[in-house]
């Protein structure tokens, strides 16, 4: 091995090894800051070698930062970084306050070196930019409640991506006739319904950037919105997204809820089972919606589609209880025909697939692209439907499923659609109160801060603290639900690294990544402006609020670069595989920003209260 080598790998090697330690050391629940490493700046040499990429850059959060928030930014790959930083109020120029600069650190999935930048001290409202000699940062703000706007906006595309409407929106400017008005036709026989047999379908939203519904992704993404309502009911009013329902004296985000649930109803078949998918037979190219005239088809039941569907209606349920008793009774009626349905159903798992199902939509099985053996089992989505059908019910049969899958439940993964039971033991442990056996809470609680913890292990040994370690289609999503799960055991401990690594999540994706750039659409000075999105380049108009996949080694369009790491991303309307949105990307994001939001409302109150 050389001697550039060696340099090369000497910090690296410490902060393994720091890392390694802190997390032997640091027990399920830990209590004091005691596992942050100290590191050493890396050589002369080693610094050098790590421009094979990310070109030297001050890298910040584009939304920006709460007044007495932790803040942070990032110097990439450079050479001799200082120890401090000036912070410039771009009102007149001035230097107002230097920023501490930690040593560098090599990041686990790159080549770049990344030192952070802790600026804690700068409170006063305003907007600024780090300098250092030929290098300048984005233009960054400190305001009260950065992420209030762009969650607004990221909630507001929902509207945007309904189907079976005519959009005529005066906010954005997008404009169509009505589409897909006609959904759908059953493409198959099956014990009950026969091809050929129409279903009154329309209605939800376009999954993606094409024009497909699916109830994997919809029901995870109707799980998000439901868990952000839950947790700050009054901070989504009526009136807040100037959708077609605001004005009815109902939070716009529980009507925009009300799109996703009507749809999935509509797939629900007459003895609970659920159907997978909704799409045309081939893939629509440079359409608007309602220039998408073929005929769209229904597909195959699905034990774990319809697994989902009932933890979602359940879901759904308890939080309409008393807002429409009415509309929750149906709901919950829904639930427990498809919980009926899957006692039925012995196998790993029940789906109707036929060769050609998926000529012009998506899959959302268990395949070449997406191989989680979750997938090859509807277990993770029979525990979440459980759990939300117990909170809903207080039914013994559904705890005793739980009680069944205990061994399964003390493995947790992030909350996707791919695995989903994180979701239903998260809400256990918030809501299930001292009727819950105290036996399966402790071990339920043990599971989540042994993820947690996995995930924050995971982010230091990331230069860019980044805690998703699969960088595969949608790893953006992911970080955000690492992000989800590291703020509810914050919630859960009170232990401050977890919020912080909570925190680095929605950083990266808003800005702290080696693109530099915020990773939704219409936020931030450096953005992502080529979204993969069939209306958007056919109505030739950017959309606000998308965020895109990111970084996906696989890179299957052949158009992003293959095998890169985080650059494995490309910012091109091509590269469906990286820069694509879809609605449970949305959903995540929104999901971790409503987690901090309740937070940081909590320690405000806190805080003001003395404690």
């Amino acid at each position: 091995m050389n001697t550039q080598m060696v340099d090369r790998l000497k910090p690296w090697l410490l902060y393994t090894l720091m890392g390694t330690f802190a997390c032997t050391v640091a027990a399920a629940e830990p209590t004091d800051d005691s596992i942050e490493p100290t590191l050493q700046a890396p050589t002369e040499s080693a610094a050098s070698q790590a421009t094979a990429h990310g070109a030297s850059a001050i890298l910040v959060n584009q939304v920006g930062y709460a007044p007495h928030q932790v803040k942070v930014a990032l110097l990439r790959n450079v050479p001799f970084a200082p120890s401090s930083i000036d912070i410039i109020d771009i009102s007149n120029d001035h230097v107002v306050a230097q920023a501490t600069v930690l040593p560098a650190i090599p990041d686990l999935h790159s080549t770049d070196y990344i030192a952070e930048i802790h600026f804690d001290q700068l409170t006063a409202i305003g907007q600024y930019r780090f300098r250092l000699p030929a290098l300048i940062s984005p233009v960054f703000e400190i305001k009260a409640q950065p992420d209030q706007d762009v969650k607004t906006l990221m909630l507001r595309s929902y509207y945007l991506q309904r189907c079976g409407v005519a959009l005529d929106d005066p906010i954005s400017g997008l404009q169509h006739g009505l589409d897909h008005a006609h959904d759908g036709v059953l493409k198959h026989d099956d014990t009950i319904n026969h091809a050929g047999q129409t279903r009154a379908a329309s209605g939800g939203w376009h999954d993606a950037g094409d024009y497909g519904k699916y109830v994997a992704p919809t029901a995870v993404t109707l799980a998000h919105l439901l868990d952000s309502y839950s947790l700050q009911p009054t901070a989504y009013p009526d009136g807040q997204l100037n959708i077609p329902e605001s004005g009815n004296r109902r939070s716009d985000l529980l009507d925009e809820i009300n799109i996703g649930l009507r749809w999935l109803l509509a797939m629900q078949r007459q003895d609970g089972a659920v159907y997978r998918k909704l799409s045309g037979t081939t893939w629509p190219k440079s359409l608007t919606p309602d220039q998408d005239l073929q005929t769209r088809y229904i597909y195959g039941i699905s034990s774990p589609e319809t697994a989902k569907f009932a933890a979602v209606m359940a879901q759904a349920a308890r939080v309409y209880r008393t807002l429409d008793p009415v509309w929750s009774a149906k709901l919950q009626m829904a639930a427990e025909r498809s919980w009926a349905w899957l006692q039925t159903i012995k196998a790993p798992q029940y789906i109707e697939w036929v060769d050609g199902d998926d000529s012009g939509s998506g899959k959302y099985l268990y395949s070449n692209t997406d191989r989680e053996l979750s997938l090859l089992t509807d277990r993770d989505d029979r525990v979440w439907a459980a759990a939300e059908l117990w909170l809903l019910t207080g039914q013994k049969k559904y705890l005793k499923t739980l009680n069944t899958e205990k061994t399964l439940m003390t493995t947790l993964s992030l909350f996707e659609w791919k695995n989903t039971m994180l979701m239903g033991v998260i809400h256990l442990l918030r809501d299930g109160g001292s009727t819950l056996p105290q036996p399966l809470r402790a071990s339920m609680r043990t599971a989540v801060l042994s993820a947690a913890q996995q995930a924050y292990r995971r982010s230091l040994r990331s230069g860019y603290r980044l805690a998703n370690h699969r960088l595969v289609w949608g790893s953006n999503k992911m970080t955000a639900s690492e992000g989800y799960l590291l703020a509810e055991a914050y919630r859960m401990t009170l232990f401050p690294p977890y919020l912080r690594a909570a925190e680095a999540q929605r950083n990266f994706i808003l800005g702290l990544n080696p693109q530099g750039i915020s990773f939704v659409t219409g936020i931030g000075t450096h953005r992502v402006q080529h979204v993969a999105h069939l209306y958007a380049r056919a109505a030739e108009r950017d959309i606000a609020g998308l965020m895109v996949g990111g970084a996906n080694v696989s890179a299957q369009d052949r158009i992003a670069p293959k095998d890169q790491g985080l650059y494995s991303y490309i910012d091109n309307a091509r590269a469906y595989s990286v820069n694509e949105y879809a609605i449970d990307y949305n959903g995540a994001m929104i999901s971790l920003l409503a987690i901090l939001a309740t937070i940081s409302d909590a320690e405000s109150v806190n805080t003001l209260h003395g404690r």
